[in-house]
């Protein structure tokens, strides 16, 4: 397991003024090591942000999931990070009825296969995990989007390999609130499809979006499906037949049940990528559709919601602005047609991914940047109005946070001996904690139980190969290591 301790976390605000006069309460930019990515944020019931999505640390090259969380003001107040000794990747989070939170995406510290599973992190309100589960086959599983149902189960959708000739295509999932599943559709087409988003529907379904390889010009193109909510059962399907290359991004539904939704098109040979919208009827008939040529080369949608029947779509815009991608908010009718826009950035990159409505009618945006913060790339958190105007700037340092999550297994790779250590605060002191270790086909080999914080496990007979080594202790919380055996 990945050394988390010495966490360093900077935060610094910059100010920057858009093309369209407007601007935001505050702009914040959060390091937590080189690389950072925000793919959702969630305005909290005190007000504040809850911020999710992937780091590197200052560890290592190695993605984590990460839960963090500040006040009304941008203020950091706490932050946790989630996974195994591989990558694990969150795209997607909510903020539950209970106050906690889901985060859904993939990872590949779990299997024995080194493949990449789809995988769940349930926290309480104060991200404490809670459980986590991973969910997949001898293939990749990869979720993009969760939702939570009005019966509190929840809806995932992204990609997965697992179909006969191993092409990939689309996957949506129902889980049960402990993550065990209770319906999943592989659409299985006989085309390859992914999927990036999916949204419930005011008629108790769901419609996921994304793109699929058109056969035709070979060209990535939209794609959207309806599924039935109770039985998981397609519903219909709408692919986008057009001379260009497009991706669907995300959807919203307006009060009639139409939907919009956002994306790209590629333009001149897929060098100019420009901001996409489509609009369906509730039947999956396409409605209307409007692309923005820009004349830069980065143009794109990665986010959108409805409100009041009005489109409002979040990405990158490399036109206006300082030239390079900044953050691009725009404002879009019923029929898909411009009414306002805005961006902010700096001398270097900026992409909004996400963002959400806050109860004061403006917006919280999210992304990355690489003009502003301490890190090579940083979270980027921009706060506004509904018109967009600035109040006030805060400027914030927090100094180091040590993380807590510490489970030191060695040597890895090994060869006669295996020296487990659990930090004590990990596993809740002196509790017992049931020990077990398993090879690369899933049989176990061995089990044992101590309520030692050292142990060891002596395996000279085992040949050489990948095992796993699991972790429980009496409260059912779960660590897992992937472990090399040499010769």
């Amino acid at each position: 397991m990945k050394n988390k301790t010495g966490l360093v976390i900077l935060l610094m605000s910059f100010l920057i003024v858009s093309h369209l006069q407007g601007q935001s309460i505050f702009i914040k930019t959060f390091g937590f090591g080189r690389m950072n990515e925000a793919y959702a944020v969630t305005q909290t019931a005190d007000k504040g942000y809850a911020i999710t999505g992937s780091t590197t640390g200052s560890w290592n090259e190695i993605p984590d999931m990460y839960l963090m969380r500040t006040d009304s003001t941008g203020a950091y107040l706490w932050s946790h990070l989630y996974g195994g000794n591989n990558i694990d990747q969150c795209k997607s989070s909510i903020q539950l009825s209970d106050k906690g939170f889901l985060l859904a995406g993939y990872t590949n510290s779990f299997s024995l296969n080194n493949d990449y599973d789809a995988y769940f992190v349930r926290t309480d309100s104060m991200g404490n995990e809670k459980w986590s589960r991973s969910f997949g086959t001898t293939s990749w599983e990869l979720l993009e989007s969760v939702v939570e149902t009005s019966d509190n189960a929840y809806v995932a959708a992204g990609t997965s390999y697992a179909t006969s000739d191993g092409h990939p295509t689309g996957w949506i999932i129902k889980t049960d609130t402990l993550g065990n599943i209770l319906w999943e559709n592989l659409l299985n087409l006989s085309v390859d499809i992914s999927l990036t988003n999916i949204i419930p529907t005011q008629d108790g379904n769901f419609v996921a979006c994304g793109y699929y390889k058109d056969p035709v010009p070979n060209r990535e193109q939209a794609f959207a499906v309806k599924i039935d909510g109770f039985f998981g059962d397609t519903l219909w399907t709408y692919y986008y037949h057009g001379p260009n290359a497009t991706r669907l991004y995300s959807s919203g539904e307006f009060s009639s049940g139409s939907l919009a939704f956002c994306g790209y098109l590629f333009l001149e040979a897929d060098t100019n990528k420009d901001e996409f919208v489509l609009g369906l009827t509730p039947s999956g008939t396409e409605h209307w559709q409007h692309y923005f040529h820009e004349n830069g080369k980065t143009e794109g949608f990665n986010h959108l919601c409805i409100l009041n029947d009005q489109i409002y779509t979040g990405g990158s815009t490399s036109t206006f602005g300082s030239g390079n991608q900044d953050y691009h908010f725009m404002r879009i009718d019923s029929m898909g047609n411009y009414l306002f826009a805005t961006n902010w950035g700096g001398n270097d990159d900026e992409i909004c991914y996400h963002f959400t409505p806050t109860a004061d009618t403006g917006f919280a945006l999210v992304g990355t940047t690489k003009s502003f913060g301490p890190s090579f790339q940083s979270v980027m958190l921009v706060k506004t109005n509904r018109s967009l105007t600035t109040t006030n700037v805060v400027t914030i340092n927090v100094g180091e946070i040590e993380n807590s999550f510490t489970l030191n297994v060695y040597p890895n790779p090994f060869r006669d001996k295996i020296n487990i250590n659990l930090k004590q605060d990990l596993f809740s002191g002196k509790n017992l904690n049931t020990i077990r270790l398993f090879s690369s086909t899933g049989n176990l080999l061995q089990n044992f139980s101590t309520t030692e914080n050292e142990c060891s496990i002596s395996c000279p007979e085992l040949s050489a190969g990948i095992y796993l080594l699991q972790i429980q202790d009496a409260q059912g919380k779960t660590r897992n290591v992937r472990l090399v055996k040499t010769e």
